[in-house]
């Protein structure tokens, strides 16, 4: 795992990343919401996004990452339902979940020592993944949740446990694979 630096200017290489994961995680929601349950289309579409979000994280490193590549999953999943909402409200609950990860990011780069970015990039992510249901919840209906406090703690419970996953999975990838010549040369060029 590499240093997270601070704001710098995004290369068209790291975009064109970013931009690629976005449109593989929309194939992937596509494919998960006409051919899956509802549910497990739910719970992989946030397994597929939360480890994406962490692996770009940690191959790119720079903050503002998460919030790019969740504006631009939204933007490429627009009308799909894998989350519960589509258009409009899709996009706020993705920058909203995108603004989670780079706060929760922040806040964890400050508690922990630099030496364990690793555990910083899988703490986001979980909690970042724990603020979709309570924002989709929010922007379709306040008081539903409110209503409904136990199944929503059981979303978010799901949505963090899953999100853990798919951090933990995108970091052990980078772990085994971040000190091959190519990634190295890689992160090389991103820089």
């Amino acid at each position: 795992m590499g240093k997270i630096t601070y704001i710098k200017k995004f290369r068209i290489l790291g975009i064109l990343i970013i931009v690629g994961l976005a449109v593989l995680w929309a194939l992937l929601a596509l494919f998960f919401s006409r051919f899956l349950s509802p549910q497990l289309s739910y719970i992989l579409s946030i397994l597929v996004s939360s480890a994406f979000a962490s692996f770009l994280v940690g191959i790119v490193g720079r903050h503002g990452l998460a919030i790019l590549f969740y504006m631009f999953g939204a933007l490429f999943t627009y009308g799909i339902d894998d989350l519960g909402v589509v258009g409009a409200n899709k996009i706020i609950v993705l920058i909203i979940v995108g603004l989670v990860f780079e706060i929760s990011l922040l806040i964890s780069r400050m508690l922990t020592s630099p030496h364990k970015t690793a555990h910083c990039v899988v703490c986001a992510t979980a909690i970042s993944a724990a603020s979709i249901p309570i924002t989709t919840g929010m922007i379709i209906s306040s008081e539903l949740v409110l209503g409904m406090l136990y199944p929503t703690l059981n979303m978010v419970l799901l949505a963090f446990i899953t999100g853990l996953a798919g951090g933990l999975i995108s970091i052990l990838v980078l772990l085994e694979l971040g000190t091959t010549k190519t990634i190295l040369r890689f992160r090389y060029l991103l820089k």
